[in-house]
């Protein structure tokens, strides 16, 4: 019979929410002027343009970082590289900067 382990279920969960949300964070930081050109959902730009959307992304990525840590050290070194290489403020200002054609 099959016995449902509580702590392996809670293992999982951590695992996926910290996956599903570093890749979104890490796909929305790359695609974010195509995203605004066209419209589309982007969680930086629904965090805000601004330090505090940069602040609420960082802590996105820093909770990723948390969970998968518990879970998989090797993956949370990924995550921690991403978070140690990405200057989220700067990419905000670079959207801010650049002339609308541009975008």
């Amino acid at each position: 019979m099959f016995e449902f382990d509580i702590e392996i279920a809670a293992k999982l969960v951590d695992a996926w929410t910290s996956l599903m949300a570093f890749f979104l964070v890490k796909d929305d930081l790359t695609d974010i002027k195509d995203d605004l050109k066209n419209n589309e959902p982007n969680a930086v730009l629904e965090a805000g343009l601004d330090d505090h959307g940069a602040t609420q992304i960082g802590a996105m990525l820093d909770k990723s970082y948390d969970l998968m840590q518990k879970v998989n050290p090797v993956m949370a070194n990924r995550i921690d590289h991403t978070r140690a290489t990405t200057d989220i403020k700067k990419i905000i200002e670079e959207i801010l900067v650049a002339p609308p054609h541009q975008q």
